[in-house]
């Protein structure tokens, strides 16, 4: 879950009216899903746990948020209907290399050190978080009185244009920029495979950024006492660089600035066409059919109620009766059913309003038959030594690949909010694997296993329980996590052979010579094997490590006494 940091000083005035009501800051930021995990003295650390609320990650967000919950909050959007009053040309270079990108402009706005400081740590919150670590989407924000306009946005030579960096004081080359910069050799492995680099510039060539990496000191740097600004995102995904913009528009908006609209004109299709203007709406009106907030919410409430309560968190209204249409503020990209505006009615009424309901059935609970193979299964291993983990379903692209020296396709989830939870495992290995890596200070040998979920990445996405095991020591070989096999599935009174696997897909993984499939009546279950050192190196492992992990039908038993397995 994304933490934040938000002045203690700027939530404190915000909220003031809220906590003069009786109601605490720790007590407000529940209402939107988040806590407070620490604190300095001029910082909160928040905690949000709605990843699906990227605009949650910015101090103005919450405060709006906590601001329409606790008390009735005007909201002016008309921006959105005015035309754009600025330019940027995409140049066809750019379509194979980074294509899109949007922008608006601000004034009004007087930069002072607290809202530069909330502008920055957006920034970069929204870069890591919604942006991927800048590969999906880049923000950059510029004094906008030295632009020139039309601004024009095309793919370069690596030598076609010098300019001196933020951060630096000498004028470099695009190619010098991603290999002797900081933030070029952070982020440069965006842009290794190409021969041509993005560049934003004005109309009278000044170099804006080298975009995902880094802004020009002279166009792109906003200093206290700034009141016109410019900002622009680019990225691989339309939609989430429009996101992104929205809510930085939201937010400055939200602080006094009014902004105007930039018009990006595109030499090639894209999914909002060949003229998109930013910030724009997203959202599509959805149909509340308000039998259904009745039946979900238990308590009986009229279409202006739930009206006058969406509108305090920024919902468009349309029509009015038992069935009406809403459309959520377009800073928001979580409202994609009217079960979700469902939610946001129970919020602003608030949970505690609801009365508990006496219980009327009275049942017995009792494990299933699957649960007490499972627990069978895990007290056999605990009596051979080993420690159970449980981790996450949900693991980065680098875990379950890079790390693990595997290519391998596994699903991955589209709207992602951060890349440490991008992908479902397809095997559990790899989250053994991490606990041992964080291990290195525990007596060895370790013994840890995890009986848990995949997912395969097959015509339709399909589940399975699987049992994976590791060993770790100074002379922890194959020989070790065979044995512990071969009285695993002995106790389970489960033949079976080893066979050896050169072209296995999973053979990258291990060491080659030193790694098979387990067999059960000629159908492989899993696989067994010693660690390659590599995998080793880059998880930081200084021991030896082998490990074994099998298929756990859920009728185990009943399929070892019926001889299927």
């Amino acid at each position: 879950m994304p933490t934040i940091e938000v002045k203690k000083a700027y939530l404190d005035r915000c909220l003031k009216s809220i906590k003069e009501a009786g109601v605490g800051i720790e007590e407000a930021l529940s209402s939107v899903k988040a806590e407070i995990k620490g604190e300095d003295a001029d910082y909160y650390k928040i905690d949000v746990a709605d990843t699906n609320r990227p605009d949650l990650f910015t101090a103005e967000g919450i405060v709006k948020e906590l601001q329409g919950i606790y008390r009735k909050e005007k909201f002016d959007y008309s921006f959105l209907n005015q035309k754009p009053s600025h330019r940027i040309e995409v140049l066809d270079s750019v379509r194979e290399i980074r294509p899109f990108v949007g922008a608006f402009l601000v004034k009004g706005l007087t930069v002072d050190e607290d809202s530069l400081d909330s502008l920055i740590k957006m920034q970069e919150k929204l870069c890591e978080t919604l942006g991927r670590k800048r590969r999906r989407v880049a923000i950059g924000v510029y004094e906008a009185s030295a632009i020139k306009f039309p601004v024009r946005y095309g793919a370069f030579g690596p030598k076609s244009y010098r300019f001196v960096p933020l951060g630096l004081d000498d004028e470099m080359d695009l190619k010098d920029i991603l290999k002797k910069h900081p933030k070029g050799i952070e982020y440069g492995h965006l842009l290794k495979d190409f021969s041509k680099y993005p560049l934003l510039l004005d109309a009278n060539d000044e170099v804006l950024s080298l975009p995902p990496i880094i802004n020009s000191k002279k166009m792109g740097e906003v200093k206290i006492g700034s009141n016109y600004l410019f900002v622009e995102a680019t990225g691989l995904d339309q939609r989430a660089v429009t996101l992104a913009l929205n809510i930085i528009s939201f937010c400055l908006s939200f602080r006094g600035g009014t902004i105007e609209r930039c018009e990006s004109v595109y030499p090639y299709s894209t999914p909002f066409g060949e003229n998109q203007v930013t910030p724009m709406q997203m959202n599509k009106a959805l149909r509340i059919d308000m039998k259904e907030p009745k039946r979900i919410l238990g308590v009986e409430i009229g279409w202006e109620d739930a009206a006058e309560k969406l509108m305090r968190l920024g919902y468009e209204i349309h029509g009015r009766g038992e069935n009406f249409q809403v459309i959520a503020p377009y800073y928001r990209s979580d409202c994609m059913h009217q079960y979700d505006i469902i939610e946001d009615i129970a919020i602003v009424k608030g949970y505690n309003s609801f009365a508990p309901l006496p219980l009327t059935d009275f049942t017995m609970g009792s494990l299933s038959r699957e649960q007490e193979e499972m627990d069978n299964i895990r007290d056999i291993l605990v009596g051979m030594g080993f420690q159970e983990i449980i981790s996450n379903i949900l693991v980065s692209r680098a875990e379950l690949y890079e790390r693990m020296r595997q290519e391998q396709e596994a699903v991955e989830i589209e709207n992602v909010m951060t890349e440490s939870y991008s992908i479902l495992r397809n095997w559990l290995i790899p989250g053994l694997v991490k606990v041992e890596s964080n291990s290195s200070q525990i007596e060895y040998p370790h013994r840890i296993f995890e009986v848990g979920e995949v997912v395969l990445k097959e015509d339709e996405p399909r589940a399975e329980l699987r049992l994976a095991c590791l060993m770790s020591g100074r002379e922890i070989n194959f020989t070790d996590v065979h044995r512990t096999l071969e009285s695993l599935l002995e106790t389970l009174s489960l033949p079976y052979k080893l066979q050896a696997a050169p072209d296995h897909s999973f053979i990258g993984s291990f060491i080659e010579g030193r790694f098979g499939t387990v067999e059960v009546n000629g159908k492989e279950i899993g696989i067994i094997g010693e660690l390659h050192p590599e995998v080793l190196y880059n998880w930081s492992i200084k021991m030896p490590a082998s490990a074994l992990e099998i298929t756990l039908p859920s009728n185990l038993s009943c399929l070892i006494r019926d001889g299927v397995l």
